[in-house]
């Protein structure tokens, strides 16, 4: 096979992907918690900030590892652009909110963790290091 042959065959077998609406992509509430497991915050006290909150996946992962090491008092806010179905007794949820909008409804909390939309990340990561008094957590592929 000619190298010229071999570059069709690749060309003809790639897959071409669409893009899931606004980058929505759930990060497994399993790999949360293993991160977090390997992390060993401890959020006590905390308010953490969800902004791109989504199904929820994220944030019962954060709610399992906060239950598992006796954590209390935690404040748990989550915000996203649609409402993706998620509530829960611990979350305080929002949606049709921005977090890149001027008037996005918080403008402080302790911690941010959060899988941002991968195709505005940067601003994501500005924003977020703008909110995050004390920890930004990241879930993203670089």
């Amino acid at each position: 096979m000619t190298i010229a042959e071999l570059e069709r065959y690749m060309k003809s077998r790639a897959r071409v992907k669409e893009r899931e609406e606004k980058d929505y992509y759930a990060t497994p509430t399993d790999e949360v918690l293993n991160i977090l497991n390997t992390l060993k915050f401890d959020f006590t006290g905390k308010t953490i900030l969800e902004p791109c909150i989504g199904g929820g996946h994220m944030a019962l992962g954060i709610n399992k590892y906060i239950e598992d090491n006796g954590q209390f008092y935690v404040r748990r806010i989550g915000t996203d652009v649609q409402n993706r179905g998620f509530e829960d007794s611990y979350w305080e949820t929002g949606y049709g909110f921005d977090f890149l909008s001027d008037d996005y409804p918080h403008d402080k909390a302790d911690i941010i963790i959060m899988n941002p939309p991968y195709s505005i990340l940067e601003p994501f990561l500005i924003r977020a290091i703008e909110i995050a008094q004390e920890k930004l957590i990241v879930l993203c592929r670089m």
